[in-house]
């Protein structure tokens, strides 16, 4: 698979679960200035975080390894046993250590080697890195080495001999071949702590109740084909297959089951249209935008007592580039939270979907879910609610759904990353300004703590040069929703998500001159240092790490 692809950024957190026995690569090139080696490196050191937990341990994170390429372009020199000699690559290292300084278990040392030399002295001893790991994994994260898991790493080769063409069985199946097969006495419970030992070897591959028993043949020929240049340039404009139409597009597999399995990876969503079967793939669609989507002129929402409202999300630098990728299972989630509507016989639910874009519908309420680029290639997505008169509280109930069916989806992909909300005018949205005054949270918080009453805070909107209330901007101007929203000023530190709580720990882990860090925090706390290294959380931030017994701050 060509990883570096943006094509593939959609699955990658399938293969990033945390696993403390891992070792991922991060490839530069000498080529290339320093600056784009940091920028480089610290896109893809992002990229991997915000896959993972913000408040997972240190220790449960695999070890990264820098890796520069290219340097026989260079000027770098060799020592006698082969080894390049290149500072450059070291202090790109040291950068990147300075910019992101809570990279859990990042490697010291950066591997350089010329790529085209297989036989050099770099891939030998990135070869016996790999191999030390995979030893140290073997011992520890497989646990005891049992003769069912030997036994059936033996039968495993014949196993995908046997089903070449599909190697993905359910579990259930998967029990009884195994059974039949290897070990007639092998309980359900032997059975699971044997898949999850495999899994964490990369000998399979397990989601939900499927079990691929040839990972490279998910990576290469399933993934890697799906995900390829070629294919997308070649796939349906609309993303919508029938079984028959996706075994036409892609005949090397069985196509049911191929479809169940990226059902499974959350690439696409089955449809009943009308009692025919179809597939919404979202990150095939590249529908164009109809005209007409938001009209100004409709008569529902023209009124003066119609309801707008809305926000956006932004994540910090360094992070801008990701929403792309976690689109396309936003508009999944949508598209499944419309069809449980529909089971539940709401038929007054409507979804339609085009390029980066959803309009969902609920009754006489309209919304748009939209991924937007501004002039720097900042990303943010836009979600715009509006409803006719006397639907303020259906306004603001309809978007908090929303607002839900879109964490699902970031929490899936980007369980690490910190979401930014500012909100819309919604004076501007109800008048449809082309570019509407944004609220920053910061400017928000900083009213309600400096507010006797927040319900009276109103801010100054340059663009209209007036002023909007929190009602407005919030509740749809409905005073009656002020008894159902928590908010953020009255928070307690324990609360607060973990990257939340992650922003300020970073702020406090360097040492201060003044003593205003993390050892002034914990000796307030009243963590001497026998309580501190009794912690049981071994968090790269020192703050996280002593902050984790409940406090109220």
């Amino acid at each position: 698979m060509a990883l570096g692809q943006e094509n593939y950024f959609p699955i990658y957190h399938h293969f990033l679960w945390p696993s403390p026995h891992s070792l991922t690569l991060v490839l530069f090139s000498l080529e290339d200035s320093p600056s784009i080696q940091v920028q480089q490196v610290c896109f893809w050191l992002n990229f991997l975080l915000v896959r993972q937990p913000a408040d997972l341990p240190s220790s449960e994170y695999g070890q990264i390894l820098l890796v520069a390429t290219h340097v026989d372009m260079t000027r770098a020199v060799k020592t006698q046993n082969g080894e390049w000699i290149c500072p450059d690559a070291q202090k790109t290292l040291e950068t990147v250590k300075k910019l992101l300084p809570h990279v859990p278990n990042l490697m010291s040392s950066v591997v350089i080697m010329d790529t085209n030399v297989p036989a050099s002295y770099a891939f030998k001893q990135l070869k016996s890195t790999m191999s030390e790991l995979k030893q140290e994994c073997l011992q520890q994260t497989v646990g005891s080495w049992t003769g069912l898991l030997e036994a059936t790493l033996s039968w495993l080769g014949p196993l995908q001999r046997d089903y070449e063409q599909f190697p993905v069985l359910s579990r259930s199946t998967f029990s009884e071949l195994l059974r039949s097969q290897v070990n007639i006495l092998a309980s359900d419970h032997h059975i699971q702590e044997l898949l999850q030992q495999l899994h964490y070897m990369g000998e399979v591959f397990c989601i939900q109740d499927l079990v691929v028993i040839s990972v490279s043949w998910l990576g290469l020929q399933l993934l890697g084909e799906l995900f390829s240049v070629d294919f997308f340039l070649h796939a349906r404009v609309t993303g919508v297959y029938t079984t028959d139409d996706f075994q036409a597009s892609f005949n090397q597999c069985d196509a049911l089951g191929a479809l169940d399995l990226l059902e499974a990876l959350d690439v696409c969503v089955q449809c009943d249209i009308d009692g025919e079967i179809e597939y919404e793939f979202p990150i095939y669609n590249h529908t164009e935008t109809i005209e007409g989507l938001w009209d100004p002129e409709d008569p529902r929402y023209s009124t003066q007592g119609a309801q707008y409202g809305g926000i956006r999300l932004y994540t910090p630098p360094g992070t801008y580039h990701l929403f792309k990728s976690i689109f396309p299972h936003i508009q999944v989630e949508l598209r499944r939270a419309t069809l449980a509507n529909y089971s539940n016989n709401d038929s007054d639910t409507d979804l339609y979907q085009w390029h980066l874009g959803s309009k969902l519908c609920n009754s006489e309420l309209e919304s748009l879910i939209t991924l937007e680029e501004d002039e720097v290639a900042l990303q943010y997505i836009e979600i715009k609610i509006r409803g006719p008169n006397h639907t303020s509280q259906y306004c603001f109930y309809f978007l908090e759904q929303i607002m839900q069916t879109v964490n699902q989806a970031l929490l899936r992909v980007c369980p690490g990353l910190l979401v930014e909300k500012h909100i819309l005018s919604p004076f501007e949205l109800k008048n449809h300004s082309g570019a509407p005054f944004c609220y920053q949270p910061d400017v928000i918080t900083a009213a309600m703590l400096e507010a006797e009453s927040t319900l009276d805070i109103a801010l100054y909107n340059p663009n209209i040069d007036g002023q909007e209330t929190i009602v407005q901007m919030i509740m749809f101007d409905e005073m009656e929703l002020a008894g159902n929203i928590h908010w953020g000023c009255a928070l307690r530190i324990q609360d607060l998500s973990s990257f939340v709580k992650l922003k300020p720990s970073c702020l406090l882990d360097p040492p201060e001159p003044h003593g205003r860090d993390w050892c002034l925090l914990a000796l307030r706390l009243g963590l001497c240092q026998d309580k501190i290294a009794a912690l049981d959380s071994q968090h790269s931030s020192h703050t996280m790490r002593h902050s984790q017994p409940p406090i109220v701050l």
